[in-house]
């Protein structure tokens, strides 16, 4: 199921989404945005490929944007590699 049509709807009260890309540790899975009990999200992320152009244009060159499917935090960095 993909959700290129529609722009999801941040299910805390504050939109994560607003905020600008934060960089992703090498390595990095999973998100690391503390909630509302202080605890980190843990969701996915994945690769954000309909964002914005102007937030594609903003980013450093040969890193690209990646989203929590969680919470919608964005995070900026290098391609994901696979793992062994």
């Amino acid at each position: 199921m993909t959700s290129e049509t529609e722009e999801p709807v941040a299910a805390e009260s504050g939109s994560r989404q607003t905020l600008p890309p934060k960089p992703r540790a090498a390595d990095q899975t999973v998100c690391d945005e503390p909630g509302e009990k202080n605890d980190p999200c843990f969701g996915h992320l994945k690769r954000y490929e309909v964002a914005p152009k102007e937030l594609l244009e903003a980013l450093p060159e040969g890193e690209i944007l990646f989203r929590c499917i969680r919470c919608f935090r964005l995070y900026h960095g290098a391609p994901m590699k696979f793992l062994r």
